[in-house]
């Protein structure tokens, strides 16, 4: 049921700089001035005017936040505003099909956390819902539960021509189509066909779970009727996921070796720049779990020797897409290496903690001694870190955090320092 305004709402959270207590985000001072100005300056870079060994910042699902009580949910028209107001002129929105084939931009496979309407995306025909049913509501969380209580945000479920129509009413924005599985083809000859100056706004990650290599990624776009010249009109993004590595290289995750299977993998990557099509980026997700990588069958964490197979594949895919990394940077100088941040960090009563959009009523603590799994991926989830492993771009919700770590070289979110 609806709540009053009054109802603590904890979906959206706002950031401050923990050593700035009470100074507006944008003017904490770091040693390359204040945050606000310098978030503008990492903002304005994208993979037009990029240059080799600068860091650049991507909104993750626009800039999803509360600010003076109005809530941006994530992928809305709002967020998007807010990103390119903040001078981020990159945001990476997640892409959804119907079940008439129509697109637009939303993370979950199901609709009802976000939503009055219920069921799965893929399964449902949009256009036959109210749209009072599509409208983004924030639910309120209490010890770990959603309570049934609600805000109403004003937001809408954005369509694939709602964010068109943003790109166009704002200069220099662009938008990274983060496609499900098996939906790039579709939505890569959508926009072969958008007027040029839209179309150059628009580009279409690439996961490696069902495209095969370029060649099943051509011909499936080619069975969707594309724009003559697509393939160098399309600008694409390559993602070779840590958690498919093992099925490009064709075996079991448990068989996963680094020599045979980096070099699948990359064969995989390089496929689409020698296909001739037109790679701008490539996301290569890193954990940073490589720097504890020994071999195969050996890893040390914390000191500790690990053995066992379960453990192992975190180390070897981080070692693997690390190699990825390396091998992009020294072969194709002009492509940049994005990984995401997908979950911010935030601190409750002294404990760092993560809290995941994905799933908000998870809450984790950020350096659980003895799970390695969450470990590694609580340290993906601090933007800046993914800096120090020598990303170019960092995909996330925490821009603040991540300009911060950029503007004082301190490689972490300011919420998590000393931890």
């Amino acid at each position: 049921m609806p709540s009053s305004p009054s109802v603590p709402i904890n979906v959206f959270r706002s950031r401050e700089v923990s050593s700035h207590k009470g100074i507006s985000l944008a003017h904490v001072p770091t040693p390359r001035g204040e945050l606000g100005p310098f978030l503008r300056a990492i903002g304005a870079i994208t993979f037009d005017n990029w240059k080799h060994g600068q860091r650049g910042i991507i909104a993750h699902r626009g800039y999803p936040s509360v600010i003076n009580g109005v809530k941006a949910p994530e992928c809305s028209v709002l967020a998007l505003q807010r990103a390119y107001d903040l001078g981020i002129m990159m945001s990476e929105i997640d892409d959804a099909v119907d079940a008439s084939g129509n697109i637009f931009h939303f993370h979950d496979k199901r609709l009802e956390r976000w939503m009055l309407a219920e069921g799965p995306f893929d399964k449902a025909n949009i256009s036959d819902i109210p749209n009072h049913n599509l409208e983004y509501i924030d639910r309120e969380i209490r010890d770990g539960k959603f309570t049934g209580e609600y805000q109403r945000t004003g937001q809408h479920l954005l369509s694939f021509d709602d964010a068109s129509d943003i790109l166009r009413r704002n200069p220099g924005q662009q938008v990274i189509d983060d496609c499900r599985d098996e939906d790039p083809p579709a939505i890569a000859a959508r926009i072969s066909k958008l007027p040029p100056d839209v179309r150059e706004s628009r580009l279409v990650q690439i996961q490696s779970f069902q495209i095969k290599s370029a060649e099943d990624f051509i011909t499936k776009v080619e069975q969707n009727d594309p724009a003559p010249d697509w393939k160098t009109t399309v600008k694409i993004i390559p993602i070779p996921h840590p958690h498919a590595l093992h099925i490009i290289a064709g075996v079991h995750l448990d068989q996963l070796k680094f020599a045979s299977a980096v070099n699948v993998n990359w064969d995989w990557v390089e496929g689409f720049v020698k296909a001739g099509l037109r790679v701008v980026a490539a996301v290569i997700i890193r954990s940073g779990a490589a720097r504890h990588y020994a071999t195969d069958d050996l890893a040390y964490f914390k000191g500790r020797r690990i053995t066992a197979r379960a453990d192992l594949v975190h180390f070897i895919t981080d070692k693997i897409e690390e190699e990825l990394q390396l091998r992009l940077h020294a072969q194709y100088l002009h492509i940049p290496v994005l990984s995401p941040s997908a979950l911010p960090t935030h601190t409750e009563n002294g404990v760092h903690l993560l809290s995941s959009f994905h799933n908000p009523l998870d809450l984790v603590m950020l350096d659980p001694e003895n799970n390695i799994r969450d470990f590694f991926f609580l340290q993906a989830a601090v933007p800046a870190n993914h800096y120090r492993w020598g990303i170019d771009f960092c995909v996330c919700d925490d821009v603040w955090g991540a300009a911060y770590a950029l503007a004082t070289d301190s490689h972490l979110s300011p919420n998590t320092q000393g931890t």
